[in-house]
């Protein structure tokens, strides 16, 4: 959808089926920390790799045998940013404490 002055403006969210689709059209099933760490929005390889030892991380990473860093699959990035959009019940109580 485009406004008055051509800007192009989202009509509706993207469907969680379409984000994994994108994110793993740029990186794959499996993201490595490079895609990882951006996409979770630390501001650096350091803060996650801080985030992966207090494990603290918001999604399950591994490793793989002979390959360097930490790995999370595409599918539980995108659950978990769709998440941001939709607070769990808990999350809500925590938000709007009642008085």
């Amino acid at each position: 959808m485009t406004n008055q002055d051509n800007v192009v403006t989202p009509s509706a969210p993207l469907s969680v089926d379409v984000a994994r689709l994108l994110i793993e059209r740029e990186h794959g099933p499996i993201l490595s920390c490079p895609a990882l760490w951006r996409l979770l929005g630390y501001r650096s390889v350091d803060a996650f790799r801080k985030a992966v030892q207090r494990k603290t991380v918001p999604v399950e990473t591994f490793t793989i045998p002979h390959r360097k860093g930490h790995f999370a699959k595409t599918a539980d990035v995108v659950r978990w940013l769709d998440s941001l959009n939709h607070p769990t019940t808990e999350e809500q109580k925590e938000a709007d404490p009642e008085p």
